[in-house]
């Protein structure tokens, strides 16, 4: 599929699961989406989507699969994202996200996979994120981090 995402897609408002992963869609952020309040799996992974990611994203708080790789959002990653408490896998690799990865990411506590390789985080890498999640899989390679990872982030996880 190409092109943006019907607006009729906005009266979806009961979807839990949307994978939309695969195409060509484009576009800024499907604002589609955005009601869609009981949606707890999303991929958007392997599209063409362009632009920043909207701060209402908080507003969907039963996400628990988030994956965005493989487009080309950019931009600083929202606060609001750390409103998704019951997430479970983030997936923000492949883009163009920029700046300090936040520390929120750490109140992210039932996140076992969190990837965010092939970005342009910048800064030196927040320690307390690592020893704060409960992550089982986990690759930040392909940054602009300064300084020296934890020893623990290249011993238990060895993509990076």
């Amino acid at each position: 599929f190409t092109g943006t995402l019907p607006s009729e897609l906005r009266n979806s408002t009961s979807l839990t699961y949307l994978h939309l992963g695969g195409n060509k869609f484009s576009g800024t952020f499907p604002s589609p989406i955005k009601g869609m309040f009981e949606v707890s799996e999303l991929f958007l992974n392997y599209n063409e989507f362009v632009g920043t990611l909207p701060t209402w994203i908080g507003d969907l708080q039963d996400l628990t699969i988030f994956w965005l790789y493989k487009n080309t959002f950019h931009g600083t990653l929202p606060s609001e994202l750390g409103k998704l408490t019951s997430l479970t896998s983030l997936d923000i690799s492949a883009n163009e996200f920029t700046g300090t990865l936040p520390t929120w990411i750490g109140s992210l506590k039932n996140t076992s996979l969190l990837w965010i390789h092939n970005n342009q985080f910048t800064g030196t890498f927040p320690s307390e994120i690592v020893s704060s999640l409960t992550l089982r899989d986990f690759c930040i390679r392909n940054n602009d981090f300064t300084g020296t990872l934890p020893k623990e982030v290249e011993t238990r996880w060895p993509c990076n």
